[in-house]
């Protein structure tokens, strides 16, 4: 009778061993998968930003989206340099020493727009 309760004894420890072993193997799995998944979410978050960062602020519409021939002006802001059209920026075309926040350079002779966000901060 002892030795077939040695025998159940080591059976079950041998079990025990054998789903730590699987357990820890599991553990490795999920580490891996978590490790992969943020690096996918990190991914996605860049190509989102980027995303974003191609588009006006104001309508959010990118380039690509805009089917009319519409203006684009760059804040001249380095922070910033976010692409707008000059509805959105409140500009009227052909009249660009007119906009708000334009400023004329000594030289070069071409004048800075800053955002309306840029100007608030600065």
């Amino acid at each position: 009778m002892k030795r077939t309760e040695e025998r159940v004894a080591k059976k079950k420890q041998k079990e025990d061993e054998a789903i730590e072993k699987i357990a820890a193997k599991v553990k490795k799995v999920k580490a891996k998968e978590a490790k992969v998944a943020a690096k996918k979410t990190a991914k996605k978050r860049d190509e989102e930003e980027a995303d974003q960062s191609e588009c006006c602020p104001v309508c959010r519409m990118t380039e690509e989206d805009d089917e009319e021939d519409t203006q684009w002006i760059q804040c001249d802001n380095c922070e910033c340099s976010a692409w707008y059209h000059f509805q959105c920026a409140g500009i009227v075309p052909n009249n660009l020493y007119s906009i708000p926040g334009t400023v004329r350079r000594a030289l070069p002779s071409e004048p800075t727009w800053n955002s309306s966000y840029c100007s608030a901060v600065m």
